[in-house]
């Protein structure tokens, strides 16, 4: 995907790099701490709920920040149902390791790979939606099967303390 996008598109030339560096960096990381660090981890710390109720009220609330970006209905659906699933995925990494590290790495990942269409706004939601899926959808998996459930000492020494 990268590839077709250096071969296919151009960086607009009034797009200052700190514009870059805040759309792929500095926002996925304050939305992680925000959203899956205080929203997921405090609410669920703090009313004791399992992990699938209290998912939800910050996937709908960071679908519903994502809205404005699209210009008509269907696309504010589709962004709000792209963005709010990826919330989903992104508590589950916090739940899963632990450690805000994960959902913050993919986040970014995600983030950077396009900056020119967050900045130049050249294909629609659609086309987004159908170019993240399958990362949204692989990512978990292929997180756990490299680093497994046993012994992983991932972003919160799981392993010291069970010692």
């Amino acid at each position: 995907m990268l590839i077709g996008f250096a071969l296919t598109r151009s960086v607009t030339p009034h797009i200052e790099p700190i514009t870059i560096l805040f759309l792929t960096m500095f926002s996925p990381i304050v939305e992680e701490i925000e959203f899956r660090g205080l929203g997921v981890r405090n609410l669920q710390r703090g009313t004791g709920w399992p992990f699938w109720i209290t998912v939800w009220p910050q996937a709908l609330l960071f679908g519903w920040g994502h809205v404005e970006q699209g210009q008509r209905f269907q696309e504010m659906a589709g962004l709000m149902l792209l963005t709010g699933s990826g919330a989903v995925v992104f508590a589950w990494l916090l739940y899963r390791w632990q450690s805000l590290w994960f959902p913050i790495a993919l986040h970014v990942c995600m983030c950077a790979q396009n900056p020119v269409n967050e900045c130049n706004g050249d294909l629609s939601p659609t086309a987004i939606i159908l170019m993240m899926l399958p990362d949204l959808v692989t990512t978990p998996y292929k997180l756990d099967q490299e680093f497994g459930r046993q012994g992983t000492s991932v972003g919160n020494c799981a392993y010291l303390n069970s010692q």
